[in-house]
């Protein structure tokens, strides 16, 4: 949601009109490796996206975009290292081991 504000935000201040007609599918999985892999293809294909449209800002001049554009596929190239770590972990030790670490008790 921060990048999508971010990027409205930029497209306002540009003086366009962001369109918010045309959402992408929703993916949700119904089981924990399902909702991780389902995530790690959202994120890739967004990376897919991000460096597509980063061409075309280096193509027109537009190095403002392309910075904050290059920014955002730095982030979604670390939920991808995340989410693929996640998802050997789960390999590697079992669903229910790995469910049961994810129980945490919260610092407040």
């Amino acid at each position: 949601m921060k990048d999508a504000e971010e990027l409205i935000d930029h497209i306002l201040y540009l003086e366009g009109v962001p369109n918010m007609q045309r959402l992408g599918t929703v993916r949700v999985g119904e089981t924990v490796p399902e909702q991780l892999k389902s995530d790690l293809k959202s994120e890739q294909e967004m990376v897919k996206l991000l460096t597509e449209a980063t061409s075309h800002c280096a193509k027109v001049g537009d190095y403002t975009t392309r910075h904050m554009l290059e920014d955002m596929v730095k982030d979604s190239d670390k939920h991808i290292d995340w989410i693929e770590t996640q998802l050997e972990t789960i390999k590697q030790v079992g669903l229910e081991n790995y469910l049961s670490h994810q129980i945490k008790k919260d610092d407040s």
